[in-house]
């Protein structure tokens, strides 16, 4: 009988010290974040194109390591395409054919099971954009829309994790049709979104 419970006490030792190394081995990043505020007053005019509102975000950490976020933006695009865009139609065509409102967000790190707030982002007014009232910002039109066609707006951010991992992905937002007005939600807005998943096995 003693032999027995020595045998099991030694197997349980083995699975838990197994299960720990293996626990150790496994790297996951897990990053999500949440638009916490309304959508904000997008209006396409002629000869320009208006964000007057700023935004609230969520950055939620589920992994087991830190990232850090940077280069914070939306990112305004003509689509014309019949079919419904995805996170990918957000990278397509190239940079001079698209609008960036950049937020006035140098960098933060998240740690491993927190959160990030943040609240009230401004936006910075660069060579194309002008200031809108306290908390806007006013680009040229450079579409060349014409009724029918949409605006799609993303959020963008550049993600860097331990392992040296850096790249800027997107998140499409909001649909906005010129004509109508209307601006259609692309995503759950009571889940967060997904930023960037994966897991391996080697530090």
């Amino acid at each position: 009988m003693a032999s027995v419970v020595t045998f099991l006490i030694t197997v349980s030792s083995f699975a838990i010290s197994a299960f720990g190394f293996w626990v150790k081995l496994r790297q996951t990043d897990d990053l999500r974040v949440l638009i916490t505020s309304s959508a904000p007053l997008i209006a396409i005019g002629k000869d320009d194109i208006a964000f007057a509102q700023s935004l609230d975000l969520t950055y939620i950490n589920s992994g087991n390591r830190q990232a850090r976020i940077s280069n914070l933006n939306l990112a305004a695009l003509k689509y014309v395409d019949a079919k419904p865009p995805t996170d990918r139609s957000c990278d397509e065509g190239e940079p001079d054919t698209k609008i960036y409102p950049r937020f006035d967000f140098s960098s933060a790190i998240i740690k491993p099971q927190e959160m990030l707030d943040l609240h009230d982002l401004k936006y910075i007014h660069g060579t194309l954009s002008k200031p809108l009232g306290e908390s806007g910002t006013v680009f040229p039109n450079i579409f060349r829309l014409i009724v029918g066609d949409s605006m799609l707006v993303c959020l963008q951010q550049r993600i860097i994790t331990p392992d040296s991992y850096v790249e800027t992905t997107s998140k499409m937002l909001w649909l906005v049709k010129l004509g109508s007005g209307d601006l259609k939600t692309l995503y759950d807005q009571g889940r967060p979104m997904v930023v960037k998943k994966t897991t391996s096995y080697f530090d």
